[in-house]
């Protein structure tokens, strides 16, 4: 299951008088994707893909994202989430953005000594929207070195047009 959480409307209570990231994990909207969701994928054996909507423009973003991991998989235990998303929708011209993400976020998980336990994953590229053509973005992330070493598994996702849903039943 994809799980996607967007730090500042779940559990980022904003920054303090340094620019540091302020987190409350304690949040209603945090307990409920915990009570609700995690608990039932630990429970029932569901792989989690759990990641982050978009990430802020903040030097000290993969650190909020790893503290969240650490939370989810250390104290509260959910060895269901096994991979990490750095980012939704990631665009093709986004590549070098992207990799900083992936490269700040993977050095916060091995500080934490949390690689191996859950591994990212990327790039999350939309592969059907005219909007934002990805077009090459997977296969320049699989033929990268750098992102290769970094990343546990490729993955990009396709919504389907909700017309077609309706119309097919």
């Amino acid at each position: 299951i994809r799980v996607m959480l967007k730090s500042d409307w779940w559990y980022r209570d904003g920054v303090d008088e340094n620019g540091n990231p302020v987190l409350n994990f304690d949040t209603p909207e945090m307990q409920i994707v915990c009570d609700k969701i995690f608990d039932y994928c630990q429970e029932n054996g569901v792989t989690v893909m759990f990641g982050e909507w978009d990430p802020y423009d903040n030097p000290n973003w993969g650190w909020t994202l790893a503290e969240c991991v650490e939370y989810l998989v250390v104290e509260r235990g959910y060895t269901c989430i096994r991979y990490i998303n750095v980012q939704n929708c990631v665009r093709n011209n986004e590549m070098e953005t992207w990799r900083g993400y992936v490269r700040n976020l993977y050095d916060e998980l091995e500080i934490r000594g949390l690689l191996g336990q859950v591994e990212i994953v990327g790039p999350d590229d939309q592969i059907n929207n005219p909007n934002q053509p990805t077009s090459n973005f997977l296969q320049r992330v699989v033929d990268d070195p750098e992102l290769s070493k970094m990343l546990g598994a490729y993955e990009s996702h396709h919504y389907t047009p909700y017309q077609e849903q309706i119309e097919s039943m």
